[in-house]
């Protein structure tokens, strides 16, 4: 299971959250924090495809 993301680069200095970026600096997102966090998701440890799969136009 991928739990971290691909490493990315702020490209300037930036705040978040109340934190300081400093540009260059390697930032690797938690997927699985994003994906299990129950404030975004109901029952976010449950399989439900309908949750990601779209429907093609014209359906």
């Amino acid at each position: 299971m991928a739990t971290f993301t691909l490493r990315h680069s702020a490209m300037h200095d930036t705040e978040m959250a109340n934190c300081r970026i400093p540009a260059n600096t390697q930032i690797i997102g938690n997927i699985h924090g994003v994906h299990h966090d129950q404030r975004f998701r109901e029952s976010p440890d449950e399989f439900i495809p309908e949750r990601i799969l779209v429907k093609p136009a014209g359906e």
